[in-house]
């Protein structure tokens, strides 16, 4: 017997990659996930602009998700807020620093948008 996935009608499949060729492979599926050249120097402006080009392709539907990738201090952080303005649905912590900085990291918890709640 082979195991079935829990969501239906499949597990979402997220594409990443920053050209537009990417982007247009993304709109055929369940959702973005980057950015994929530097993570670390990436702007809400990049958002602001993957959004356009993923609407542009007929990507954002309500259930499009745009995973952003970058680094926050912790739980009051105001970063994420930009990203998520831009559309971004998901956020994905880059562990940078050394062991225990990413444990510190780690203990802050999520970043947190106190403005959506």
């Amino acid at each position: 017997m082979t195991a079935k996935p829990m969501q239906q009608p499949r597990i979402p499949v997220w594409v990443g990659g920053d050209s537009p060729a990417a982007m247009r492979r993304a709109a055929r599926w369940d959702g973005w996930i980057g950015p994929s050249a530097n993570p670390l120097a990436a702007t809400p402006e990049d958002a602001v602009e993957v959004s356009r080009l993923l609407a542009s392709e007929g990507a954002l539907s309500a259930t499009f998700d745009v995973a952003w990738a970058g680094v926050t201090k912790g739980d009051d952080d105001p970063r994420v807020a930009p990203y998520e303005r831009a559309g971004a649905s998901w956020w994905i912590e880059v562990p940078i620093g050394s062991r225990e900085d990413i444990l510190r990291r780690v203990a802050a918890g999520p970043p947190r948008n106190r403005a959506s709640g």
